[in-house]
């Protein structure tokens, strides 16, 4: 159902309390209020959901929703910052400790600045990003921004993300839905902080010049994605010069002072996690991560169009929206496999927006009509990505002019897209499955050609929803003023209809003139009926070999096609000689070899004096799957002998029609990729699985591997810049390839993205997308405290660091006795031979300690940290030193 955002939004924590206060609900940080927020408390479920606080009716905020909300920002009791205590009101346990800890970070930023009141962010994802990093950053999202809404892609749904719409700009106070508006935007000045005096410094303008080589080839991409949504929607955007360094995400818009959008840059959480993060209506704010290699990798290319095109999407109040196969801007992971909106993007953003030529002037006016200017005969005007918005009062209005009088005119509104599975993002963070969704059965459009005066010429028949409408062969009958279209809707459902308007222009000929009486005796002639003069067909050359029709066909049940091929004689010329040719299927059709076909190759010849058609078979393999029909490609190529291979027949196609009945498989393959994981060693495997439960069955999967370092892919034998398709073995619903992989010495960069590509046997693709490091280098250990050489009284609190520049590590300790090499047991006073590992309290910033030692004897004595990275990396530290039984002469605990 469709759920209209609230009227208010809770801007800041002052704001809840506010309101908890109205609801009659007292409320303060310290302690814990309300009886509600007590049994939130109680329960110490992060997975708790909203619904179960409700007690009002749907789509309001009641005491408990609100309560539920303060629960979630409220500060835990004697929680260390940056422990999980202090996220477990929003997150569980096991989500947490997935989370690397630069991403730890950003989440309790999150948490921070959602108490302070400061606006909830919704982040972009790098391709390849662990699903738990994705899933965690979405839920905490969510848990944060009860009082806000944003629009999902595809279904038009309100949803709990962010604001739904913008409601006023610096250049537009009050902006009703559908409404033109004006956005401006900048880069932040370097040295802008984030929020608040305390928030981290902004430094976009210097990273842009440093990483694109200037900052104007850096804005450029910026003009280019702003351009792109100008286009498709009713929004003018304009770039301003000014910028006074306030608070980006906390400072709204001001004329001459700073823009509605400003785009910042800082460390986020490095390399391909969080690409950046952008701010609901009405803050459109962006921060992008300046540490992170993907925007050096991507250069000014398509990842970092499609980077800044999702964020701005958020700022339009879009959330995400799934399934993540690759089809949709904002689906939570980055696609490159296009170039900004599409087509579900496009049908959100118009909803609240409208279409491109929504700007001013409006053409929901005949006055403001847009000019599409002068037909030609046989010509056609076709004008793409438009809408009727989810308002009831929209209608578009175009105008042409015809270049002569002896002339019709058609029109056509063609509802956009087709059926593709669309769904929300999961409470949890992960994407759901999705349905199948129509945007072409949106809305029940209208189309009419009137006069230049508004009076109607002809209105297409209402044929129902979701159809074509059609106004066909209406005669020109002046020349002094364009004609116009107009589309309406004749519903006023709450939805965005999509279309294409085409207006085609055509000859007008007269029908046969009835004959008048003619006086007896003079005989009317029967009237010249001067025949249209039909193409001549070129010939095929005298002697040449040539396939005798350039199409052939067959049902599925055929068993076999007969194709034909010719040898070309005319007037008794082209016979001389001896000929053969060779014939092949080729794989350039829709059709698979071994599945449908059997593909075949062979040789035909021709005697001397030979005429005679020859033909050949390709066995066709008949199935119980519903697909639509399918291609062969058929090919002649190395004559030997006399004449040649006619051009134009040296290929043709065989279209297996297909025999079953039944609906079609619209459903893409489920592809996932289980080896390597987000890190790894190496690469000498890439194992996943594929399933087309309920569908026609997986055919074939292929990997593609892109080292980002450079963005080349791998061939199966070296680096290229050519994109290639590297097959697999398929097995069941396991699917490996073993062999041709990348070694690891070539990887540069350590960073390689695995992209998997499913198909059924009906066409449909599946894709699953791995972002993984192959990882030789040991984490970094040190031991600090007690430093090597010491002399000590007693050993007291051991502490130090590790570090992976490539992910999280551990880290065990062992105490060993100089006297006779033993090692403390971690129990009493035992020591064995064999080393024990102890653990040590490892926080998220890679420091640790340990406490927790024997009585120890004079003597000398070795500590060993050994820390291990993801993959199984590891490396030690070590340091000597002394237990003294007088006062050690440097104190070290």
């Amino acid at each position: 159902m469709l759920r209209q955002p609230k009227t208010f939004r809770l801007k800041s924590v002052g704001t809840v309390l506010t309101i908890l206060s109205a609801f009659g609900l007292a409320y303060s940080l310290k302690p814990l209020p309300s009886e509600t927020v007590k049994a939130a408390a109680n329960s110490h479920d992060p997975n708790l959901q909203l619904s179960s606080f409700h007690a009002s009716e749907e789509g309001d905020y009641s005491k408990g929703d609100l309560a539920l909300f303060a629960f979630k920002l409220h500060p835990v009791d004697n929680a260390k910052p940056g422990s999980y205590e202090e996220m477990s009101r929003v997150l569980s346990k096991a989500e947490w400790a997935l989370l690397p800890a630069a991403d730890r970070r950003v989440a309790r930023q999150m948490l921070l600045d959602a108490r302070k009141g400061h606006t909830v962010i919704e982040p972009c994802f790098a391709p390849g990003t662990k699903p738990a990093v994705i899933s965690a950053f979405s839920k905490i999202g969510k848990s944060l921004s009860l009082a806000s809404r944003s629009l999902r892609a595809g279904n038009n749904e309100l949803r709990t993300d962010g604001g739904a719409r913008w409601t006023q700009t610096a250049s537009n106070p009050s902006i009703a839905a559908g409404a033109p508006f004006t956005l401006t935007w900048n880069l932040a000045k370097d040295g802008a902080r984030e929020n608040d005096a305390n928030g981290a410094v902004s430094n976009i303008r210097a990273w842009a010049a440093t990483t694109y080589g200037s900052e104007e080839s850096f804005r450029q991409v910026i003009r280019d994605m702003f351009a792109r949504y100008e286009k498709l929607t009713g929004i003018h955007y304009v770039e301003v010069n000014y910028d006074d360094g306030a608070p980006i995400f906390s400072s709204p818009g001001a004329l001459d002072v700073r823009a509605d959008i400003r785009i910042g840059g800082k460390r986020i959480d490095g390399d391909y996690g969080v690409l950046g993060y952008n701010a609901f209506p009405n803050s459109g704010d962006m921060m992008l991560d300046t540490e992170d290699s993907f925007f050096r990798d991507a250069g000014t290319g398509v990842g970092l169009f499609n980077t800044l095109a999702h964020e701005h999407g958020h700022g339009l109040g879009l959330g995400h929206t799934c399934p993540g196969n690759g089809t949709k801007l904002m689906e939570p992971a980055l696609n490159s496999g296009f170039k900004g909106p599409q087509l579900d993007d496009i049908q959100a953003v118009q909803y609240n927006y409208g279409d491109g030529f929504e700007q001013t002037p409006r053409n929901n006016a005949l006055e403001n009509a847009v000019d599409l200017g002068s037909l030609n005969l046989n010509g056609e005007k076709a004008v793409d990505e438009q809408s009727i918005n989810a308002t009831s009062t929209d209608v578009d209005y175009f105008k042409f002019m015809p270049d002569a009088l002896n002339r019709t005119i058609t029109v056509q509104v063609v509802p956009r897209g087709q059926v593709y599975l669309e769904g929300p993002q999961n409470d949890d963070g992960s994407c759901s499955a999705g349905s199948d969704f129509d945007p072409r059965n949106k809305r029940n459009l209208s189309v009419s050609i009137l006069s230049n005066t508004g009076a109607v010429i002809a209105t297409s028949a209402d044929t129902g929803i979701g159809t074509t409408k059609i106004i066909e062969n209406v005669k020109v009958t002046t020349l002094v003023t364009p004609l116009v279209v107009r589309v309406v809707a004749l519903d006023t459902t709450t939805a965005v209809q999509g279309y294409v308007l085409r207006i085609k222009e055509n000859l007008y000929i007269d029908p046969t003139p009835t004959p008048t009486t003619t006086p007896a005796g003079t005989p009317t002639p029967a009237p010249t009926v001067t025949p249209v003069p039909t193409a001549t067909p070129v010939p095929l050359p005298i002697g040449s070999i040539a396939f005798t029709e350039p199409t052939y066909s067959v049902n599925e049940n055929g068993r076999q096609a007969t194709i034909s091929v010719q040898r070309v004689v005319r007037n008794n010329q082209g016979r001389t000689g001896a000929v053969s040719v060779k014939y092949q299927t080729t794989t350039t059709g829709t059709a698979t070899a071994g599945a449908d076909y059997t593909a075949v190759t062979g040789t035909l010849s021709w005697a001397n004096g030979d005429s005679t058609v020859k033909t050949f078979t390709v066995p066709i393999l008949d199935d119980t799957i519903r697909e639509n029909n399918e291609t062969v490609g058929l090919r002649l190529y190395d004559l030997v002998g006399t004449g040649t291979i006619a051009p134009t027949r040296q290929t043709a196609v065989l279209t297996i029609v297909d025999n079953e009945t039944g609906a079609l498989d619209k459903t893409a393959p489920r592809v996932a990729i289980t080896k390597p994981s987000f890190s790894a060693l190496n690469v000498d495997l890439i194992q996943g699985t594929a399933t087309d439960t309920g569908g026609t069955g997986v055919a074939s999967v292929v990997l593609y591997i892109q080292r980002p370092f450079d963005n080349q892919y791998w061939s199966g034998t070296a680096w290229t810049r050519t994109k290639t398709a590297l097959t697999t073995q398929l097995s069941g619903s396991t699917w490996t390839r073993s062999s041709g992989n990348p070694p690891k010495t070539s990887i540069a960069g350590n960073i390689l993205i695995i992209t998997a590509n499913a198909t059924d046997r009906a066409g449909n693709v599946g894709a699953a997308t791995l972002r993984t490091i192959v990882d030789s280098t040991a984490p970094a250990v040190y031991i600090q405290v007690p430093f090597s050489g010491a002399r000590l009284k007693t050993l007291g609190r051991v502490s130090g660091t590790v570090s992976d520049a490539e992910g999280d590590s551990t880290l065990v300790i062992s105490l060993r006795r100089s006297s006779d090499r033993k090692f403390w047991t971690g129990v009493g006073n035992n020591w064995a031979t064999n080393a024990t590992p102890l653990p040590v309290n490892l926080m998220i910033s890679g420091e640790w300690n340990r406490s927790i030692w024997p009585t120890l004897t004079a003597g000398n004595y070795t500590l060993i940290a050994t820390g291990t990275d993801e993959v199984g990396n590891s490396t030690s530290a070590t340091t000597e030193f002394s237990i003294v039984s007088t006062n050690p002469s440097v104190a070290g605990s």
